[in-house]
């Protein structure tokens, strides 16, 4: 009786050592398909849409839902008819647009007071000017349109950097054109062919908004 008991016993505790062994191996399995599951990477849009920018992993995903009709509606409204007025706006993550007259042209007028000034400030990231050099006004520079420069004496005497804020703060024409005339022709170019306006220098001066 007592051996069979003993074997009972034995038999119980058999079975209860084999079901922890099973319930190890069941976590162990568990924690490995688990990990290599997540390890693996799922297939992304990128992977599936090669053509798609890039740039959108940068941009939060809320802010791809925009609505630009309200705005749209309110300068077509406003500005549709207006044979002057040329807009083109482009939300660059979406692609989303407002054109009105896109491919009308107009003369720049103080919008090419901004491709100078980038290309002082390439001159300056090259190392070939600085901030604070000193230009000379001459009295082929002199502009009474816009600004207050004009006023001052030929031979008056300012530093790179009062004119190029002078240049784009203010839109003093007097500015612009001391800049202007230090400046080498190819300087000019580069920065036009940049912003995808090569061979401006060589057209009428009319630009559209694309």
């Amino acid at each position: 009786m007592k051996r069979k008991n003993g074997q009972e016993v034995k038999t119980k505790r058999d079975k209860a050592i084999y079901f922890l062994y099973l319930l190890i191996l069941f976590l162990l399995l568990s924690n490995f398909f688990t990990y290599f599951l997540k390890s693996t990477p799922s297939k992304t849009t990128e992977d599936e849409f090669k053509f798609l920018n890039p740039a959108r992993k940068f941009v939060r995903q809320e802010d791809l839902i925009v609505n630009f009709q309200p705005l749209r509606d309110y300068l077509n409204d406003k500005y549709e008819a207006d044979p002057n007025v040329s807009v083109y706006f482009e939300y660059l993550p979406t692609g989303s647009n407002i054109a009105i007259s896109k491919d009308a042209e107009f003369y720049p007028a103080s919008l090419l007071k901004v491709p100078i000034s980038m290309a002082v400030g390439k001159k300056i990231e090259k190392g070939e000017w600085k901030w604070t050099n000193e230009l000379v006004l001459m009295s082929t520079d002199k502009d009474v349109k816009f600004g207050n420069l004009y006023k001052k004496p030929v031979g008056s005497t300012f530093t790179i950097e009062e004119l190029a804020r002078n240049s784009l703060a203010d839109s003093d024409n007097t500015a612009h054109f001391i800049l202007l005339r230090n400046l080498e022709m190819t300087d000019v170019n580069d920065v036009y062919e940049h912003i995808g306006l090569k061979g401006f220098m060589d057209t009428d001066g009319s630009i559209s908004a694309t």
